[in-house]
């Protein structure tokens, strides 16, 4: 059984990036809006994650465009998809 301990510095080196936001605080007392993000290009293919574990959302864009110039593109689905989660939170 892998610690979890392991898979936290796993993810803190993969995702690099750990963001509080307040539309992804949770519930909970200790919830801070917690966001784990990555986003990068391998020349080829352009991709952004953003796992929101206090709300249970992921939110996963991606393109076949590698260049960098469509990060804002990208981004701007993002906030769409978030907007459209929050809208809707009550669903599954």
């Amino acid at each position: 059984m892998v610690h979890s301990r392991v898979i936290h510095e796993h993810a803190r080196r993969w995702l690099g990036v750990v963001l509080n936001r307040g539309w992804a605080t949770g519930p909970g007392d200790s919830d801070a809006g917690r966001i784990l993000h990555h986003a990068g290009s391998n020349s080829m293919f352009y991709a952004h994650v953003c796992i929101c574990p206090e709300v249970d959302a992921v939110f996963l864009s991606t393109t076949n465009c590698g260049a960098s110039a469509i990060a804002a593109k990208l981004k701007a689905v993002d906030r769409s998809m978030i907007r459209y989660r929050l809208s809707n939170a009550s669903s599954p």
